[in-house]
């Protein structure tokens, strides 16, 4: 078992590498901070941020009422997948606080390395069903805090 402080991740994968990954990271206590409205157009802003700064390409996001999912491919070696969701939920905090409201994030996050036998369209769907599996709406297309945005197929 790791240490606390000391993130899982498989041995051997380089997070620096252009691959794709699918991560997940949990509101603190699993709080339902994301149906303050206020947090998740801060929370998708920041995502869709990054993603035009180049960071990576984002195949598919995913802002629920307590976690988020991320379906990105990095651009460059200098930016690991750690950093990346540690900027995000920093961006995160640091805007919410700008406009008087307040969010926390459980420690770590979760990924999944897809392998090149696994089909990120796959990856893709289970991320924007994720709205209509919670039954916030009917169908992903009436949720706007999720999406596919770079076509990669």
């Amino acid at each position: 078992m790791a240490a606390y402080g000391t993130a899982h991740r498989l041995p051997g994968i380089d997070y620096a590498a252009q691959r794709t990954f699918f991560a997940t990271f949990c509101v603190s206590n699993r709080q339902r901070s994301f149906e303050d409205t206020r947090l998740a157009d801060i929370a998708k802003e920041v995502i869709l941020g990054y993603r035009r700064r180049e960071w990576y390409w984002l195949f598919a996001y995913s802002i629920m009422p307590d976690h988020i999912h991320m379906l990105v491919r990095l651009r460059e070696r200098r930016r690991s997948l750690s950093r990346i969701i540690a900027t995000i939920k920093a961006q995160i905090i640091y805007h919410a606080r700008s406009n008087g409201l307040s969010i926390a994030f459980q420690w770590g996050y979760y990924d999944w390395v897809l392998r090149s036998n696994q089909d990120p369209r796959e990856f893709a769907k289970y991320v924007v069903a994720n709205p209509v599996r919670a039954k916030l709406v009917l169908s992903s297309a009436d949720y706007p805090y999720c999406g596919v945005v770079d076509i990669w197929y």
